[in-house]
């Protein structure tokens, strides 16, 4: 009895944990399960890198990289060349489904991993749902802008114990370095953390992942000197040279703001009461354009925040995991801000550094915090930002239109016609993206 009472206690974690992966599972399916059914292309992943692919033999595709980029795409590449390995009807499942992959390879790292701000059942959960309730609907399960969900891949591998993985484990995660160092830059400006954390661990494994990195980075740094002198350049250019008070405003809203708060409360009818008076009573006093002001909502939203995360990070300071996790947000979030379009920020630029701050707020639950009125006060927080991003879960999914093209319908008409410009997603007022696509010889 005493033994088989053992083995019940050994897989009862195992248990919880699948349970858990199980759950994030289900919550991406049904966010919108028709994307799976049906799935699409996404901008720049159908209107370039597939097209590419599907007229190009594979090691030249996996060197592609979009003109105006100014970096490479590796998993974008990898997603686009087993999209053309299959019957054009069915392409877009592969890149669909990849990306499907990549949003539950973080949790799994979250499940499956072991580092005191995760080592109990309920800190991995919430976890896991920040990363799959907080991504807006232009993230969602395509690769165009799979590199944000990879930054956070590579900062979760950035807390786990090198010198506590299993061999196994330390070849999977080079090998998610080495993807995520490839695809985009957003998980390269976690580089600095990296040596920062060898420096400190001085141990070979530490070192090994810092390297990974810094070679990505450094692989990046030609493809985006080359664009930015090309007749590309100007358009590159534009994410070094339109800051405004205007992109502000945009990049603390969708930073401190909607992640926690979601959508609705800043546009309630008492919000906008509110913010209208403000408005008005600004620009009379002061003649500054409502453009350049940020609403009365979120001036008191983004300070209630602020405070609260400024007071975590000075209390947390003197531990090294929280240091990492503060010196990391600061990295992705800053440097995402300065290189995002137009310097103007936005929610895929907003999801990396919110789930970062998530597992800050975790610190609380870390065995040296004593006061319980400050763990009741996190345990509030997370509630909050959890129960309204789940309530908002599949409305965020209403920007799309089910009148926008469906992609079988589309080839058909390809099919008929070559010169056809086959219509991916997004196709709305300021967007309508398409394919032109050449048939193969």
């Amino acid at each position: 009895m005493k033994v088989l009472n053992n083995l019940g206690f050994l897989h009862k974690p195992i248990v919880l944990r699948l349970g858990i992966l199980v759950t994030i599972i289900g919550l991406v399916i049904f966010r919108q399960p028709l994307l799976l059914v049906y799935p699409r292309f996404w901008c720049e992943e159908g209107t370039y890198i597939f097209p590419y692919a599907y007229s190009h033999p594979w090691w030249q595709s996996i060197f592609y990289t979009v003109p105006y980029a100014g970096y490479h795409t590796l998993l974008h590449n990898l997603a686009a060349i087993v999209a053309a390995m299959l019957p054009l009807e069915w392409a877009p499942y592969a890149t669909t489904y990849i990306a499907f992959l990549f949003m539950i390879v973080p949790c799994a790292i979250v499940i499956f991993g072991n580092t005191p701000l995760w080592d109990t059942i309920s800190k991995k959960l919430v976890i896991c749902l920040s990363i799959v309730l907080l991504p807006m609907e232009r993230v969602w399960l395509n690769t165009t802008y799979i590199h944000f969900t990879l930054a956070i891949v590579a900062f979760l591998i950035l807390l786990e114990d090198p010198d506590q993985l299993s061999l196994l484990k330390k070849n999977l995660y080079r090998l998610l370095l080495v993807i995520s160092g490839l695809t985009g830059t957003v998980a390269c400006f976690l580089t600095p953390a990296y040596f920062l954390k060898a420096f400190w661990a001085r141990t070979r494994e530490s070192y090994i992942q810092a390297s990974i990195l810094a070679i990505s980075a450094l692989i990046h740094l030609p493809i985006f000197f080359s664009v930015f002198i090309s007749s590309h350049g100007p358009r590159l250019q534009t994410r070094l040279a339109n800051s405004s008070l205007a992109g502000l405003k945009n990049i603390l809203f969708f930073q401190f703001d909607v992640p926690f708060l979601g959508h609705r409360l800043f546009e309630s009818a008492g919000a906008k009461t509110l913010n209208e008076w403000f408005m008005f009573a600004t620009m009379r006093r002061f003649g500054i354009s409502a453009l350049y002001l940020p609403s009365l909502t979120e001036i008191i939203i983004t300070t209630c925040v602020l405070s609260y995360l400024l007071y975590l990070i000075i209390k947390h300071l003197r531990n090294r995991m929280t240091r990492l996790v503060v010196f990391s947000f600061f990295l992705v979030f800053l440097l995402s801000a300065l290189l995002s379009v137009n310097m103007a920020g936005g929610p895929r630029y907003a999801y990396a550094p919110a789930v970062i701050l998530v597992t800050l707020v975790l610190a609380e639950f870390l065995p040296d915090v004593r006061s319980m009125s400050r763990r009741v006060i996190a345990t509030a927080f997370l509630m909050l930002m959890l129960g309204i991003n789940l309530l908002e879960y599949r409305d965020a999914m209403d920007f799309y239109s089910y009148r926008w093209p469906v992609w079988r319908e589309e080839v058909s008409k390809w099919r008929m016609d070559s010169s056809y410009p086959l219509q991916i997603w997004p196709q709305d007022r300021n967007e309508k993206w398409h394919m032109n696509l050449q048939p193969r010889k």
